[in-house]
């Protein structure tokens, strides 16, 4: 063992947790506890470790382990008894049982963990001499450790994460790219490409949106806010799932196959899995999310559940659970999908100010303090750039600020209520508000609704007010009915901002492909 690994050892506090779970071996089960052979050094440790650890999984009701335990197991084993033996480990246990102190027990497990870290980062070539001075003198040496003390491990590796970015970032001159060029330069073969294939998206669920975005296409990041209670999230599970998965259930017609599934990334702040997980075999099924929690559905409920259960085995959903996250955190996530799965479609749920994000920033600003409206444009602006770097279509939402309560629906249903402001907005493609219908609403669509064909007791309870769209129109309002349990929406009419109906947005279907055309389609494929 060489000086550095000599140094990057904590022998007090593994002689700490060693004793701790001896004396305690529940600590050893604790859910947060990701302790491993790896995290020592020595050959007497990784022994000793591995030999209690073997001895709590073949018997987890075990409540205390003894030198004479430990004997006992590893005499069957030659090699790891004569370490053992070498190094007095009767004697070693026995000191580390009675020094041990359960309060202590998290901390120098932390510290453990932080210097295992360390080594690995060493291992792989990062200097880490700007954390811990292995170089220095004994002054030095004792303030790395106190620096060690007062860092977390996120904070270590925060700390490492950013001088890679930092430097990939300089390496790539993201400053913005400048390419000049005559506006007639390939203008032909843009002609060509466009009229053998128009630019669109994978279909968004909501005909309507595709008819007013062109789909999701590559390179452009729709934000899609709302108070809470609008169904941010749901709407956001709908799209994901018509992307990823290749059934889904219709009232009335059972399970319909789907054209394509591709590999999304759906990042949640908020949700935890089984929530996540009963959301999408919502409206996989067609259920209604209380009904699957519950557990009171009929026997043909039973089987539907388990059939989505089926398809999202198959599916290519990935989901990622983050309570407190920085921009770096999002920015390698993203990246690792990307390079793993090649992820095109990606939702942030949804931008927020966090303590991580907060501290990160400000660090980047030099120090000086950051408003909460400067954090969350930061953001906004990161994941559009995220977007284009990797031709991604990115959804995220946020939610909005006392504006959106204005009498105005020029006012309330525009930028300027975006939590963080409209700044927020400067660097998206497509800006939707979902609000719920209100009875001021239905008393302005009068006119509208009497005005629609075959239109009859249909009244909106959603709207998703389109303020910014740079595909084409926008200040236009999409009304819905949806049923957030089952989510299934029921896209209607639109009208622009004055509650008049517009005929100018289409509704535009993605590809949907029956059973019959499936096994068709296979047969022939066999020849």
């Amino acid at each position: 063992m060489d000086r550095v690994d000599t140094l990057l050892n904590p022998q007090r506090q593994i002689f700490s947790v060693v004793g701790n779970i001896a004396k305690n071996p529940s600590l050893f089960l604790k859910d947060d506890n990701k302790i491993t052979s790896n995290d020592f050094v020595t050959d007497f440790h990784k022994m000793l470790f591995n030999a209690m650890r073997n001895i709590i999984i073949g018997n987890t009701s075990v409540d205390d382990i003894t030198p004479v335990t430990i004997d006992n197991f590893l005499k069957p084993y030659p090699r790891y008894y004569d370490i053992w033996t070498q190094n007095d480990g009767v004697t070693y246990l026995e000191d580390a049982r009675d020094y041990a102190q359960e309060s202590m027990y998290d901390h120098d497990y932390d510290i453990v963990k932080k210097y295992s870290l360390l080594r690995q980062y060493k291992d792989n070539g990062v200097d880490v001499r700007d954390i811990y001075n292995y170089d220095g003198d004994a002054n030095e040496i004792t303030n790395s450790a106190s620096k060690i003390d007062e860092m977390s491990i996120n904070d270590i590796l925060e700390h490492y994460t950013s001088k890679v970015i930092d430097i990939r970032n300089d390496v790539n001159a993201d400053g913005g790219e400048i390419v000049k060029f005559s506006i007639s330069d390939d203008i032909d073969d843009l002609f060509t490409k466009l009229s053998e294939s128009p630019d669109m998206g994978f279909p968004f669920v909501n005909a309507y949106y595709n008819g007013l975005f062109k789909g999701m296409r590559p390179g452009k990041y729709l934000l899609r806010s709302g108070d809470t209670g609008t169904g941010k999230t749901r709407q956001d599970i709908i799209d994901m799932c018509n992307v990823a998965c290749d059934e889904k259930y219709e009232i009335g017609r059972g399970w319909v196959r789907q054209s394509a599934n591709y590999d999304i990334l759906f990042i949640s702040t908020e949700l935890n899995k089984q929530e996540l997980q009963v959301l999408t075999l919502a409206y996989l099924t067609g259920m209604t999310s209380s009904e699957i929690e519950s557990g009171e559905y009929t026997e043909e409920g039973r089987q539907r559940l388990q059939h989505g259960v089926e398809v999202i085995k198959r599916s290519r959903m990935h989901f990622v659970y983050v309570s407190d996250f920085s921009m770096n955190d999002i920015q390698l996530l993203i990246e690792e999908h990307v390079m793993k799965y090649d992820v095109q479609y990606v939702v942030f749920d949804y931008i927020q100010n966090s303590p991580k994000l907060s501290r990160t920033i400000k660090e980047s600003y030099g120090g000086r303090d950051i408003r909460e409206d400067e954090i969350v444009q930061t953001f906004s602006r990161k994941l559009k750039e995220l977007a284009e770097k990797y031709q991604l279509f990115i959804i995220s939402s946020t939610q909005l600020n006392g504006k959106a309560k204005d009498e105005s629906v020029f006012v309330s249903k525009d930028a300027n209520v975006l939590r963080g402001g409209r700044a927020t907005a400067d660097k998206i493609d497509y800006g939707v508000l979902t609000f719920r219908a209100t009875p001021a609403d239905w008393k302005q669509l009068e006119g509208a609704m009497a005005s629609v064909p075959g239109f009859g007791d249909k009244r909106p309870n959603f709207a998703h007010w389109v303020y910014k769209n740079r595909a084409g129109l926008d200040h236009v309002v999409v009304w819905t009915q949806m049923d957030l349990g089952s989510m299934r929406e029921v896209p209607l009419f639109v009208t622009d901002y004055n509650y008049e109906i517009t005929h100018d947005v289409p509704m535009v279907y993605g590809e949907i492909v029956d059973e019959e055309d499936v096994k068709e389609s296979e047969e022939e494929d066999d020849f």
